[in-house]
């Protein structure tokens, strides 16, 4: 993208800075505008949050009402539309007729009113009263044409106007489209809009396509496409619903919620009118090929009439949520008896089959030579999406394949874009299929079908050389449409990392490493130990590696830091319970205690390293995956990461450092405060033993797993791991000083434990507790406690390693400790036994 030419007044350019956001203003609160504050103000930015004044108001309060019904409703919202609740103090309610200059005071103007284009237009007519001319405004319009909304503005407003179109729940979905309204310019918006873009990444978490000003623009043109396809494909195939959602789910690389669920959690009426807009505006300025596609069933369209919406009308849609007798049961809607039925899912021989192939295009090779009705409705409907983005590509994406499938991606969570799919299955076999068939392609497919070895997409995304490109100083680059040859891609779009999910020897990095975990040198003094196993589980392979990190990197000369972090969907899941519960079957208890060891001997080895160790994790960080960053001399945790010590769930204790790195801090502040240590024990104890997993980095800190003196917080996921980095550079300018192992440790002893026990005894009597639940919760008193010893005797950091190996060995001998660890093997979800 060429961001060289400015808009506006030049000297408002020079003066623009959105790297330093501190004011926002949205105006409408509804459900995308309220969650779009509470977004921005969980960056800590301050935001004005408008709305329209309630009929008959005449008080403050009363003429804020929507702005102040909206932000109470946030604060119940579930899930949490923020990271930490304490961010709603940053929203100020307000109304547009009394409060609409303080958009003087703001860096960036966002409207987010209804889908109404008149509306739309008199608040941009407001809003050009007072903004300042240095300052961006945009909308969030699903599918209303920039051109029309500002068609009566000034051309000074109209020069720094532009589309961000967040896509629900603004928190947790990654994509925001840009949209640059006027036609002669180039897309990027020019340097404004790119610094907004660049702002909009980096402190909110995005990520940023760039779109034309065309009908719901990217990701809504291509998805629901998508939705209307396989829902006329079923009808025609005579599939029920629960059927389709079987086939177009997980077995496409796309969410369980596959179809008919995406359509009840976006809600019937909303994906209605995305299709409508597309279908009711014909005269657009290219030939929409698709165009008659955006038709729902009938059936469809009774529903939206009867106000059966999904979730938004009481989990009534193409699917019914009822409880019976206490159970949920869900029902799916049958077009013919115009009732819900029980749930029928029809089956194909070949299913089995297709979910044992692991490989993504194995699987969906083979899902495609499958000729009964599953996988007609497969092929029909993949070969429709393909020619369909093929029409489309220049003229909502400007040629730029790259963009519509991250748009798709993080719009709508396929794990694919459609064009990866599409080279994924064999471009040119699968373009010769298509035409034989008798669907249309553009010429620009054409074009390119016969050259011998040609790829969108160089190198192929899902090889390892799409990873280590970085690493080995190539650049990316992807077929352009429009242009008819290879551009470089975007670098926001690509890990500058480029961290592989498993072990290679080709990386040009590798220091040391195994199929659990490798050691990188990044280069100026950073290290980096990634895990890789499948979960990120921690394995005897994966301490090895740990151990052999600290021991290289204390001998290095260059070593700056040692990070610990990875780029899978999860940081780690814990450690192995498929081969703990090996052993337990095989009663052989000394080996889980030297697995113990084993495990204690790494953490401690990383909590003393004579380089600066710092852990960045991300999603999932539970069990003995929290251990390792506790043991990290610092936390640079990305926002989105869910972090506990959730071994009580199966029945055990943390027992690789966990519950020591706790009680250690938990006394060392008694000891600062001159105070009892049950006090800061107490909320240690509730967190472990009830297995409570935060909802974010800030609850992380907030229940006590991780302490704020060495903890970071970082915004975006894109460039966490390049913080963590920085950050433990950081820890070796500043002379990092390895900890001493903690002796003299006054512990709460007997007294602490009876006062813990009396606290279960009344759990368990209330029945929020089960008889394994408070034997396990015992155990982790016991730990934190120090043992049967009086109160205030003195112990050191190995004591508690002991105490935990002891009360784990003997937890893993309860019958319903390994009923709890079989069930959460074969559920993924604990056992309250």
């Amino acid at each position: 993208m060429n961001f060289s030419k400015p808009y506006g007044d030049d000297q408002a350019m020079k003066r623009l800075n959105p790297s330093h956001i501190h004011r926002v203003c949205v105006l409408g609160a509804g459900v995308m505008g309220s969650q779009i504050a509470a977004l921005i103000a969980d960056a800590g930015v301050d935001v004005y949050l408008l709305d329209r004044v309630s009929d008959g108001a005449t008080t403050p309060g009363e003429r804020n009402h929507y702005a102040l019904k909206a932000i109470a409703s946030l604060r119940t919202l579930k899930p949490s539309p923020v990271v930490s609740l304490e961010s709603l103090k940053r929203i100020t309610p307000g109304n547009f007729d009394d409060d609409m200059s303080c958009v003087a005071e703001c860096d960036w103007i966002i409207e987010a009113v209804i889908e109404d284009l008149a509306i739309k237009q008199k608040i941009h007519l407001d809003i050009s009263k007072y903004k300042r001319n240095d300052v961006m405004v945009s909308t969030n319009t699903s599918g209303i044409l920039l051109k029309d909304i500002s068609k009566n503005l000034p051309s000074e407003y109209s020069a720094m106007f532009m589309g961000t179109h967040f896509f629900n729940p603004p928190r947790y979905t990654k994509l925001v489209e840009i949209i640059r309204h006027e036609p002669e310019h180039s897309i990027d918006g020019g340097y404004a809009a790119q610094l907004l873009t660049h702002w909009i990444c980096n402190h909110l978490d995005k990520v940023a396509v760039y779109g034309l000003d065309t009908i719901n623009f990217v990701a809504n043109r291509i998805g629901v496409f998508s939705l209307c396809s396989v829902a006329r494909h079923a009808e025609k195939l005579n599939l029920n619903p629960e059927t389709v959602d079987a086939l177009t789910g997980k077995l496409l690389g796309r969410p369980s919620s596959a179809t008919y669920r995406t359509m009840d959690v976006v809600g019937l009426d909303v994906a209605s009118k995305v299709a409508a807009n597309v279908y009711d505006n014909k005269h657009e300025s290219f030939e929409d090929s698709g165009r008659e596609t955006f038709v729902f069933p009938d059936w469809v369209k009774d529903l939206v009439s009867k106000g059966h919406l999904g979730q938004k009308s009481g989990s009534k849609g193409i699917y019914e949520k009822t409880k019976v007798q206490g159970k949920t049961l869900i029902r799916s809607y049958d077009p013919e008896t115009e009732s819900y039925t029980d749930l029928n899912p029809r089956t194909f021989p070949w299913m089995k089959e297709a979910q044992g192939k692991s490989r993504f295009f194995d699987r969906l090779n083979f899902l495609i030579s499958c000729d009964d009705e599953g996988g007609q409705l497969i092929w029909h409907s993949l070969r429709e999406l393909f020619a369909y983005s093929a029409h489309m590509v220049p003229h909502i994406a400007d040629g730029d394949i790259y963009t519509l499938d991250l748009a798709v991606k993080h719009g709508f969570n396929w794990q694919y874009g459609v064009f990866e799919t599409w080279q994924g299955l064999g471009f040119d076999q699968i373009a010769h299929r298509m035409m034989k068939e008798g669907l249309s392609l553009p010429s620009w497919v054409h074009n390119i079908i016969d050259i011998e070895n040609l790829e969108l997409y160089r190198p192929a995304p899902s090889s390892d050389d799409w990873v280590l490109q970085p690493a080995k100083g190539w650049r990316n680059s992807v077929w352009n449409a429009s242009q008819t040859r290879y551009v470089p891609t975007s670098d926001r779009y690509v890990s500058e990392l480029g961290l592989l999910s498993h072990y290679t020897e080709e990386d040009p990095r590798l220091m040391e490493g195994n199929e659990a975990a490798s050691l990188l040198n990044m280069g100026e003094g950073a290290y980096l130990l990634n895990f890789h196993t499948k979960m990120n589980a921690i394995n005897s392979d994966t301490l090895e590696m740990i151990k052999q990190a600290v021991v290289i990197t204390a001998k290095a000369r260059d070593a700056g830091t040692l990070v610990v972090a990875n780029r899978g969907k999860v940081f780690s899941a814990g450690a192995d319970l498929q081969m703990l519960l090996g052993l337990i079957h095989q009663e052989s208890y000394d080996e889980i205690d030297q697995m113990l060891r084993q495990f204690q001997e790494a953490m401690q080895l990383l909590k003393f390293s004579v380089v600066p160790t710092v852990a960045a994790p991300h999603g999932m960080t539970l069990g003995g995956g929290c251990e390792v960053t506790l043991h990290a001399a610092h936390r640079h945790v990305y926002k989105e990461t869910y972090v506990g010590l959730v071994e009580a769930g199966v029945g055990l204790v943390p027992a690789a450092g966990g519950c020591k790195e706790l009680a250690l801090r938990c006394y060392k502040l008694a000891s600062e405060y001159g105070t009892d240590p049950m006090i800061f024990l107490d909320k240690v104890f509730k967190t472990v033993a009830m297995a409570k997993v935060s909802a974010s980095a800030e609850e992380a800190m907030e229940i006590g797993l991780y302490d704020k003196a060495s903890t970071t917080v970082h915004q975006s996921f894109s460039t966490h791991i390049d913080g963590a980095i920085q950050q433990g550079l950081l820890l070796k300018d500043f002379v990092h000083k390895p900890p001493l192992p903690a002796e003299g440790v006054k512990v709460a002893g007997e007294a602490g434990f009876e006062t813990f026990r009396m606290m279960i005894y009344n759990m368990k009597e209330g029945k929020m507790i089960s008889d394994h639940d408070a034997l396990v919760a015992e155990k982790v008193a016991f730990v934190l406690c120090g043992g049967d010893v009086p109160r205030g005797t003195a112990v050191d950091e190995s004591w508690f390693l002991d105490l935990e190996r002891k009360v784990f060995v003997e937890l893993c001998k309860e019958p319903k400790t390994v009923d709890r660890i079989g069930y959460m093997l074969k559920n993924g979800k604990p056992l309250r036994n």
